[in-house]
């Protein structure tokens, strides 16, 4: 499955999804449009890219999504958005999660997870929900909280992680550290007042 990327008609020749109703075929076309007037003015750019592949995922065509995103890796092996799709494509949709773990560990050791909690939590729960190793994730958010010091939103992450694996000394652990280092957001205190007693 290749794609002549210089041929125009084979790069934007997509199939529509059957149970696209009007609302998304309107967007379909608005995201064919914006990305063929890309392609004819700026084919060196990543960006042109990226938009062609967002234009693949909308219309479901997955691998081709990759193909792309993996050209756009090509041209800038730190791309973030090229790589956090592919993650998300070989997690959501292929449930390749050893190749979603692979884009993570690359974004990660390009030091680009550090700019995004959402992205460790992402990371930590794909360990702890679909490959049934709360071990690995736990390590992730230990890793996160060193890179992305008293983050609020990693700490209220790992809160929950603990709460679901059963480790109420941990929970209680960090919703203390989260209310210490946050004293002013009366949320936090109600939020996780059972583990504050």
């Amino acid at each position: 499955n290749t794609i002549d990327w210089e041929n125009e008609s084979d790069v934007f020749n997509i199939t529509i999804p059957a149970d696209f109703d009007q609302t998304k075929l309107d967007r379909i076309e608005e995201k064919k449009k914006n990305s063929l007037d890309l392609y004819r003015t700026n084919k060196g750019d990543e960006w042109t890219w990226i938009t062609i592949g967002n234009l693949y995922e909308f219309a479901h065509e997955y691998e081709r999504a990759v193909l792309v995103y993996k050209k756009v890796v090509e041209m800038d092996k730190n791309n973030i958005s090229a790589l956090i799709n592919l993650a998300n494509i070989y997690d959501k949709q292929f449930s390749d999660y050893a190749e979603a773990v692979k884009y993570y560990k690359i974004i990660e050791d390009a030091g680009l997870l550090r700019t995004n909690t959402q992205l460790y939590n992402d990371f930590a729960m794909l360990y702890y929900l679909k490959m049934d190793n709360p071990a690995a994730a736990e390590d992730i958010y230990l890793r996160g909280l060193m890179e992305m010091e008293n983050s609020a939103d990693l700490i209220a992450n790992m809160i929950a992680f603990y709460k679901y694996e059963n480790n109420p000394d941990k929970a209680k652990e960090y919703a203390r550290k989260l209310v210490e280092l946050y004293p002013d957001v009366e949320m936090y205190k109600k939020q996780y007042s059972e583990f504050l007693r």
